[in-house]
C-alpha cells in the first residue's frame, strides 16, 4: 500500500470509529420527547385547575366520590361576596397536556449541541461524506338565586347536579357555619375549625358542597369537580383550611393556565415545586403514533371484557392503575403516546379515553362506539358545557396552552396562609424559553464553544509537536472556526508575515494540517461526549 492510500485509509478509519459514538443503539436516531403532564384525582390529595382572564378567576377543585366519603362536605373560602360568585359541578377533570420547560430545554440543548458538533466536523472537509451520510440517511347548570337573609347565614347560589349539591354562603360568625352544617345533617364540633374565623373577619364567602343524600354511591362514584367563578384582582387558591389536618401531608397539585408567579411563603417553600409547561411537542414518528393507537384500542377491548365480567366500568385512571392485568398495557400507552391518556367514566356503562398523538386527539367513546382522530371542532362534542366554560378560548386539552403546575407536599399545619399568584414568569424560565425559541443563536454559540476550544488546543498541541511552540499555533488554530480552509489561509498569511516561518518545509505544513485535523476531531468528539 503506497503512502497516499495509507493516508486515506487512516482518515476513514478515524472517521468511522468516531461517528458511531453518536448513533442510537437501534441503528436510528430517536428524538426523545420532553416530560409531559397529566392529572387525575388520587386518594387523599387535592387537584385544582385555574383559568384567570380579565380579573375573573375560574377555579375547579376536584373531589373523588366514593362510599366512605358519602357523609363528608367540602368547604372552600372565596374572597368575594356571594352575589358575585357562580358555582357549577363538572363530572370530569379538565385535560391539560404540555411539555415541561426544563425538560424540553434540556432535550433542545443536546440536539443543538449535536448540530454544532457536526457543523465542526463538516468544516474539516474530508469528513463531509461520512457526516452527511449520518445526518441525512435514506347536564344542566344551576343559576344564582337571590340572597336569602337569615340571622346569621345567607345563602346565595345553589346547584344540584351529577350526584352533588353546592351552595354559596356567608356567615356573621363561625358558630353560624357549624349550625348550618348541623341543619344539613353534618355534625361538626363547635370551634373545631378555628381557621374559619380569619375568613369571616375578612368577609369571605364559602362554597360548600356535599354528596346528594340517598345517592347510590356504587353507581355514581368517580370524579367530580366544583367550578367556582368569581372576580379577583389576583389569582387565588385557599390553603388555610387544610391546616386543620395537623401534621398529615395531603399533596396539593394546582394547575394554572398561563405562566404565573406564586407567592410561596417561607414555611412551605421547602415542600413546594413549581413547574412551567408550554405547548406540547408533536411526535415525529408515524410508527410510534400507530403503536399508541393500537395500545389504546387494546385498552378499550380489555375494558369491554372487564365490563362483561363485572357489570360496570372502572371509575377512574387511578382504579385502572391498581389492577395488575392493566399495568403492562398502561405502560405501553405511556411509552408510545405523546401524552398520557385521559380516562373518564361518566357513568357505570360508559367511558371516554383521550390521548394526544402527533398533532391530533385520538378519542375512544364507548357510548357511541366511535374511535378515531378528531380535530378541535370534532372534539367539542366530547367536552361538557361546564368545561367549555372553564377553558374559554384556550385549548390545554390539545396541548396548545402554557400553564404552571404547583405541587405542595407540606405537613398540613404549615399551611397558615392562602396562596396568591400573579401572571408572569421568573427570569430563569424566561431565559430558558428564549433559548428554546432562538435555536440558531444557541447553535452558533455552541459551535463557537466546541470548535473554538478544540481548535485552540489542537493548534497548540500540533505546534508543540512540529515547531516546539504552543501559544502561537494555538491562536493560528482558531482559524479553524472558519473551517479547515480558513485555518490554511491564516497559516499561510502568518507564514508570509514572519520570515522565520518561510524556512518551514512544505512537508511540515502538510503534517501540521493533517495532525491538527485529526486531533481536532478527537477533541471535539470528547467535548461533545462530556457535555
Amino acid at each position: 500500500m503506497n503512502t497516499k492510500n495509507k493516508f486515506f485509509s487512516l482518515i476513514f478509519t478515524i472517521t468511522f470509529f468516531i461517528l458511531p459514538l453518536s448513533v442510537g443503539a437501534d441503528g436510528g436516531v430517536i428524538r426523545p420527547m420532553p416530560d409531559g403532564d397529566w392529572a387525575w384525582v388520587a386518594e387523599n390529595s387535592q387537584q385544582a385547575f385555574i383559568n384567570y382572564e380579565k380579573d375573573i378567576e375560574k377555579l375547579i377543585i376536584m373531589v373523588d366520590i366514593k362510599k366512605e366519603n358519602s357523609d363528608i362536605a367540602w368547604i372552600m373560602p372565596i374572597p368575594n361576596k356571594p352575589e358575585k360568585i357562580e358555582v357549577d359541578i363538572v363530572s370530569e377533570p379538565p385535560i391539560f397536556f404540555g411539555d415541561d420547560v426544563m425538560s424540553k430545554a434540556k432535550i433542545n440543548f443536546f440536539e443543538r449541541l449535536a448540530t454544532s458538533y457536526y457543523a465542526g466536523l463538516l468544516g474539516q472537509i474530508w469528513t463531509l461524506p461520512s457526516v452527511a451520510l449520518f445526518i441525512f440517511p435514506g347536564a344542566q347548570g344551576g343559576s344564582n338565586s337571590e340572597i336569602v337573609s337569615g340571622d346569621l347565614v345567607s345563602i346565595g347560589a345553589h346547584i344540584e347536579k351529577a350526584g352533588m349539591i353546592a351552595e354559596v354562603i356567608t356567615a356573621k360568625n363561625s358558630r353560624a357555619i357549624y349550625d348550618y352544617f348541623s341543619q344539613k345533617g353534618f355534625y361538626i364540633k363547635q370551634g373545631s375549625i378555628t381557621e374559619l374565623n380569619s375568613y369571616i373577619e375578612k368577609d369571605y364567602s364559602f362554597v360548600v358542597s356535599w354528596i346528594t343524600p340517598g345517592l347510590n354511591i356504587e353507581e355514581n362514584n368517580g370524579q367530580r369537580g366544583i367550578l367556582i367563578t368569581f372576580p379577583s384582582s389576583k389569582i387565588y387558591y385557599p390553603l388555610i383550611l387544610t391546616s386543620a389536618y395537623g401534621e398529615t401531608k395531603i399533596p396539593i397539585v394546582i394547575r394554572v393556565l398561563d405562566h404565573v408567579k406564586p407567592e410561596i411563603f417561607s414555611e412551605i417553600k421547602h415542600y413546594t415545586k413549581i413547574s412551567y409547561f408550554i405547548e406540547r411537542t408533536s411526535a415525529r414518528s408515524g410508527a410510534r403514533g400507530r403503536r399508541c393507537v393500537s395500545a389504546i384500542d387494546q385498552l378499550r377491548t380489555v375494558l369491554t371484557y372487564y365490563h362483561a365480567d363485572h357489570g360496570e366500568y372502572l371509575t377512574s385512571s387511578r382504579e385502572l392503575e391498581k389492577i395488575e392485568d392493566f399495568k403492562p398495557l398502561l405502560q405501553k400507552i405511556d411509552e408510545t403516546c405523546v401524552s398520557s391518556y385521559s380516562y373518564v367514566n361518566k357513568n357505570k356503562d360508559g367511558f371516554t379515553i383521550t390521548a394526544l398523538i402527533r398533532d391530533d386527539l385520538y378519542v375512544v367513546d364507548s357510548a357511541t362506539g366511535q374511535a378515531g382522530f378528531v380535530n378541535e371542532g370534532g372534539f367539542e362534542k366530547f367536552i361538557s358545557p361546564e368545561l367549555k366554560k372553564f377553558y374559554g378560548n384556550k385549548n390545554p386539552w390539545k396541548g396548545e396552552a402554557e400553564y404552571t403546575k404547583i405541587t405542595i407536599n407540606a405537613p398540613s399545619n404549615l399551611l397558615t396562609k392562602d396562596l396568591w399568584m400573579e401572571k408572569g414568569r421568573p427570569f430563569k424560565i424566561s431565559f430558558i424559553l428564549w433559548t428554546i425559541n432562538n435555536p440558531l443563536v444557541i447553535i452558533f454559540i455552541l459551535y463557537l464553544l466546541i470548535v473554538g476550544i478544540s481548535s485552540f488546543v489542537a493548534g497548540g498541541l500540533v505546534g508543540l509537536i512540529c515547531f516546539q511552540k504552543f501559544k502561537k499555533y494555538a491562536l493560528i488554530g482558531l482559524g479553524n472556526i472558519f473551517t479547515l480552509i480558513g485555518l490554511i489561509l491564516i497559516y499561510n498569511y502568518v507564514k508570509k508575515k514572519r520570515e522565520e516561518d518561510v524556512k518551514h518545509s512544505r512537508l511540515k505544513f502538510i503534517l501540521f494540517i493533517f495532525l491538527f485535523s485529526i486531533i481536532f476531531v478527537l477533541l471535539s468528539t470528547f467535548l461533545w461526549i462530556i457535555m
